[in-house]
């Protein structure tokens, strides 16, 4: 079974690169089969958390798994994405950054978790 991370990356890397699931699937040989169950196991259970991609040390927002922000033609918004960026110091001094496509509870979550009131 493939990890999240590694369906993250390839989900990222398609749409950084403009590139099917199907071509960079086989780049890296993987079999479709294997790729689609395990993104359907994680698109049920994805739960807005960071994951760690590439770099040590490297975490982002778990990127939509269904691609519906990408493809919506009237979301709502709930599920409207941007693509930001955050830079976010806590109390005791830790310096994080998150870059990605998030929507407005995603966002909401990060500024509630960033000022304690979660």
């Amino acid at each position: 079974m493939m990890t999240k991370e590694e369906i993250a990356s390839i989900v990222l890397y398609c749409k950084d690169n403009n590139v099917s699931f199907k071509n960079r699937l086989k780049e890296l040989g993987i079999t479709p089969w294997r790729f689609y169950e395990a993104k359907s196991k994680y698109v049920k259970n994805n739960n807005n958390e960071l994951l760690e991609i590439g770099n040590k040390g490297n975490f982002i927002p778990c990127p939509d798994l269904t691609r519906k922000c990408a493809h919506a033609k009237r979301a709502s918004d709930e599920t409207k994405c941007s693509n930001i960026n955050i830079e976010l110091q806590s109390a005791n001094g830790t310096i994080m950054r998150i870059h990605g496509e998030l929507n407005n509870s995603q966002l909401e979550s990060i500024i509630l978790s960033a000022t304690h009131h979660v």
